[in-house]
């Protein structure tokens, strides 16, 4: 995760279980492919306390994910 992401997701009160959460039990929702640094997903799930959230991530070439941002649906 990236420093940013950790601080969104804390300011959203998501913790890295939540984070975990929302990327395994989640559904990509979007793909964003104009970065010159490669595609970006949103994936849209559920934390582990069961609110709604999203992760922004991207996949790198080492094969690793890298979340860019998280955030609540309930804004």
């Amino acid at each position: 995760m990236t420093q940013h992401a950790k601080d969104e997701a804390t300011d959203d009160g998501f913790d890295t279980a939540d984070v975990e959460n929302i990327v395994l039990t989640g559904k990509v929702v979007k793909v964003m492919t104009r970065d010159e640094r490669g595609a970006r997903y949103v994936v849209s799930g559920l934390s582990a306390d069961k609110r709604d959230g999203e992760v922004v991530c991207r996949m790198l070439s080492s094969g690793k994910m890298r979340i860019v941002t998280v955030y609540s649906k309930q804004r």
